[in-house]
């Protein structure tokens, strides 16, 4: 009945003078079937879960194209004198060796036994030390050293210093609003130890990649002999940053042009925690989400908080006359816990229970009453190198929903999304992404449904036009640089501009996927370019053509522009 709906919506259209009253008999007789009411953006709760997806999207693309992580310590280079005398002066009978509290020290007094009992020289002495010093490099222990001390060789007797270095100052520089404990307690050693090196970077690189204030270290020789001294330096973003951003990225029926704000408060209470407020803006709907994370103990144990409101306000379509208007409200309280940091790995485990509701209303008479309650447990995984990056996420979503007329009913569903992004030779870039969901439940909350469709799944069709219990979406792209170079700073002049070509598919359905229909199945190819100016101006244009003619497309273009413009954050 609701396909009916749409099909002679289609037909009013081309006649406005019985427009009007064609749609308020066809709606009012068929609105007790809700699903395609809800894929056109009329329940506010549609469309934050549109802003979910989209979120998530842009993040695991960040994630991918960002730059290689380095290392984030610099080691002076360190030169002694060597020993180059080739005369076998030295009767060697016995090497003294201190005790390594980095080295194995059975393999240490092996290389050295080799050496007793023979006639030596100097050289042979320097080869022992290169070969104690390899052992240390390889095992990233850059401040240790084994030396010859200055001796008088009796008795066929040889001293050798194995110099670790311990901590001398620890010195915390550069920060404002982080606190420099914060910063101290993830520093493995204190003064007096022993400093190793390996876990001094892993510490570090496991702040980076957690936090958004970024660690590095200098390494200095200490005041006193056998002690160093390390310098970190703290890079902390702009205390207060915000972004705007323009595109055509809203639902037809609450107006496509959409406008929205992204503002972000660092280190509000100096432990590396982020405030941050989203906003975005159609002509028919408002979204205000509040996000704020902090750690909650030193072993970067995370809480994640998330507040947002919607409203709603049909401008368009079919059921524009019926003055539909919905509200909508999300509450999360969440934990992460960061698996695995290392320069190319990324492993974070996290879980979150959530409470949704919205309303919908008819000439101001509410109609639905609909309320949530979620569990979701989650992985996410990150790799880096060199020529590219992914992610993949992975969750699992059980929760109990209740609404006006609808008995609670439980549910749950699998939900899934990746990304890749890989750098070739001569400024070409391959960017795929990919989103699963599936259920196999009869009821499954609106809020929760599947969106397919629009800028960050199928190009080339409305927002969210198709919308189900199961669904998934692949996207493949290639970008090529064209002009320009990319900047670390704005500057006009200077633009950096790539274009684009790609393929998109995507569906949706009740049950299993062996039950997908043409009319649920949506494929797109287009091709697009990307022009900056620094990074903190960039636009996106992209001309896409849907291949397949589906019946719910009522705002149809063939070919469609989704168009981006982004300034921030500044």
């Amino acid at each position: 009945m609701l396909m009916d709906v749409a099909l002679k919506y289609k037909q009013a259209k081309q006649n406005s003078f019985r427009n009007k009253l064609v749609l308020v008999v066809l709606c009012f007789g068929s609105f007790s079937q809700t699903s395609y009411a809800e894929s056109e953006g009329i329940n506010a709760a549609t469309l934050q879960q549109q802003q979910r997806q989209e979120i998530n999207q842009r993040l695991q693309e960040q994630q991918v194209s960002g730059e290689p992580i380095v290392s984030p310590i610099q080691i002076p280079e360190m030169r002694t004198e060597r020993l180059e005398s080739k005369q076998k002066l030295i009767e060697l009978k016995a090497i003294q060796i201190n005790e390594s509290a980095l080295l194995n020290n059975t393999e240490i007094t092996e290389l050295a036994s080799a050496l007793i009992g023979k006639n030596i020289s100097l050289f042979d002495l320097q080869t022992l030390l290169d070969q104690i010093n390899a052992i240390y490099a390889n095992l990233g222990h850059a401040t240790a050293r084994a030396i010859l001390p200055a001796q008088t060789i009796e008795n066929g007797l040889v001293r050798v210093q194995l110099v670790e270095a311990k901590l001398g100052d620890l010195n915390i520089s550069g920060n404002q609003a982080l606190k420099s404990e914060f910063v101290q307690q993830r520093i493995p050693t204190s003064s007096g130890e022993v400093i190793s090196v390996p876990e001094l970077e892993a510490a570090l690189v496991r702040f980076n990649r957690i936090y958004d204030n970024q660690l590095g270290a200098g390494i200095a020789a200490g005041k006193e002999f056998g002690t160093t001294d390390i310098d970190i330096q703290v890079s902390e973003p702009k205390r207060f940053q915000f972004s705007f951003f323009l595109d055509n990225a809203g639902r037809y029926t609450v107006g496509d042009i959409r406008g929205g704000l992204v503002a972000s408060l660092y280190n509000p209470f100096g432990n590396s925690d982020k405030l941050t407020f989203i906003t975005t803006q159609n002509e028919g709907a408002e979204n205000y989400s509040l996000y704020y994370t902090a750690p909650l103990n030193r072993h970067d144990l995370m809480l994640d908080l998330i507040a947002s409101k919607g409203k709603v306000n049909v401008v368009d379509g079919p059921f524009e006359t019926l003055d539909i208007t919905g509200d909508s409200s999300d509450f999360s309280i969440g934990l992460s816990y960061p698996l695995r940091a290392t320069i190319q790995d990324y492993w974070s485990l996290y879980g979150n229970a959530a409470s949704r509701n919205s309303k919908s209303y008819f000439s101001g008479f509410e109609q639905d009453d609909a309320t949530t309650r979620l569990l979701t447990l989650g992985i996410s995984t990150e790799r880096q190198t060199d020529s590219g990056a992914w992610v993949i996420d992975n969750s699992l979503v059980g929760g109990r929903a209740k609404s006006t007329g609808i008995d609670e009913n439980s549910f749950f569903y699998y939900r899934g999304s990746a990304s890749r992004f890989d750098r070739f030779e001569s400024g070409v870039n391959s960017f795929l992404k990919a989103g699963l969901q599936l259920s196999s439940d009869k009821y499954l909350a609106s809020s929760e449904l599947y969106q397919v469709g629009g800028s960050y799944t199928v190009r080339g069709y409305s927002e969210g036009l198709l919308s189900g219990h199961s669904g998934y979406f692949v996207s493949a792209e290639v970008r090529r640089h064209l002009a320009g170079q990319a900047s670390a700073s704005f500057d006009v002049r200077k633009p950096y501009l790539q274009g684009l070509v790609f393929v998109d598919n995507g569906a949706v359905v009740e049950r299993g996927f062996s039950e997908v229909k043409s009319d649920s199945m949506l494929t797109s190819a287009g091709l697009g370019f990307m022009l900056s100016f620094g990074p903190s101006v960039n636009m996106q244009l992209v001309l896409a053509q849907g291949l397949r003619t589906n019946l719910r497309e009522l705002d149809e273009k063939r070919p469609r522009v989704h168009a981006s413009l982004n300034f921030g954050p500044f």
